[in-house]
């Protein structure tokens, strides 16, 4: 089965992609062109290098509902970082800093958020529960995202084929990594808490190009409302990629659609790589029975002050910034109590009646292709 070789970038074939089951899906973050952020009042859209102060911070893991430590929490506590963030007071308040409870949802980047949802054909949930998704690299200071869902079950046309949209979310964006050399890793926070949303397609892509493809058709879709901000930085896309018998691997943060066909290329050589290297292991008697490993404490050779300790990294210390930091407990995501769930359906009658009218045309595809109920009658055409 795994006897196929991968050929150069040029000369790949969709038969060669389907010879070795290569899948991918996107996750495309893209900023809304709102006035304020989402959780503050705060200034949205305020680039800067410059920064008034500086906040020191260090994560620390907390114990899960179940009493347990999260395992990535626990390996990112090891690595000692020191985690400083750059502020600048007109952009950034105590919320950011995670100082105070947040502010109600900003209305009018949920509005924009169920436009988009409506667009991509989605429906639309009935009631927008906040949760919190963990963030364990420090880029944001809560130790976690506030996240929802907006519309979920869409679809976009694609060549012959509909491309399911496994959900649209709403949620708020991370700070902007200056550097991190040795322990310490520096952020700037202006575009810190800015509303953005989160479309998912499904795994539907077959090829590197169609992923490419299929990214580009979902740009234009949202900057067709012109509610979106564009430029370097404003979207970048999350790229999922696997082939037969190798697992789904994410390529984080891609920010340009002319880059994702090479590097998804990429990893699925090397998914299929490692494969065939596999089955030479088991034509060769090595099973995971007969494989044995040992490791060893090599640091313990060399003299204790070879590795200083560095100053304060044992002091234990009053990290008020993060006494709420939830986002290393052993969930993904967990309901925050910080804000009441909201009922879409008194946003979306607002947003349903800016919808283009090439969404009854979409409905009308998605009908002759017998994958969607007849659409409902007028020009702004959802489906509920």
């Amino acid at each position: 089965m795994y006897d196929f070789l991968f050929k150069p970038f040029s000369e790949m074939t969709d038969e060669d992609y389907a010879r070795v089951g290569f899948k991918s899906g996107l996750e495309i973050h893209q900023q809304l062109l709102t006035q304020k952020k989402l959780f503050c009042r705060c200034p949205a859209g305020r680039y800067s290098d410059q920064y008034n102060a500086e906040i020191l911070r260090a994560m620390r893991p907390t114990l899960s509902e179940l009493g347990e430590y999260d395992g990535t929490a626990l390996m990112e506590f090891k690595t000692k970082k020191e985690i400083v963030y750059r502020i600048n007071y007109e952009t950034v308040c105590t919320y950011e800093m995670d100082d105070t409870p947040p502010f109600e949802l900003n209305e009018e980047a949920l509005d924009i958020a169920l436009e988009i949802a409506m667009t991509y054909g989605c429906a639309m949930v009935d009631e927008i529960h906040i949760a919190r998704k963990q963030y364990l690299d420090g880029s944001i200071p809560t130790g976690f995202q506030r996240t929802t869902i907006a519309g979920v079950d869409g679809a976009i046309p694609y060549k012959d084929r509909m491309v399911d949209i496994i959900q649209l979310g709403l949620e708020e964006d991370a700070c902007r990594e200056i550097s991190d050399v040795g322990h310490r890793r520096v952020y700037i926070t202006d575009r810190l808490g800015m509303p953005l949303i989160e479309t998912v397609t499904g795994p539907d892509m077959r090829t590197p190009t169609e992923v490419a493809e299929v990214g580009d058709i979902c740009r234009r879709i949202v900057r067709s409302t012109g509610k979106v901000r564009t430029g370097i930085g404003a979207a970048r896309q999350d790229v999922n990629v696997s082939v037969t018998g190798g697992t789904r691997i994410e390529i984080k943060g891609t920010p340009r659609i002319p880059d994702i066909p090479l590097l998804t290329y990429n990893e699925a050589m090397r998914q299929w790589n490692l494969l065939r290297l596999r089955e030479e292991l088991k034509t060769r008697g090595i099973t995971a029975e007969t494989f044995s490993a040992r490791t060893e404490i090599v640091t313990t050779a060399a003299p204790q002050d070879a590795f200083p300790s560095r100053p304060g990294s044992d002091r234990e210390g009053d990290d008020r910034g993060l006494r709420r930091a939830r986002g290393l407990q052993g969930s993904v995501a967990l309901a925050d109590a910080d804000r009441h769930p909201l009922r879409a359906g008194d946003f979306g009658s607002r947003a349903r009646h800016r919808l283009p009218h090439r969404t009854a045309e979409h409905h009308q595809f998605r009908q002759s292709r017998g994958d969607a109920a007849p659409a409902p009658s007028g020009p702004h055409c959802a489906r509920r």
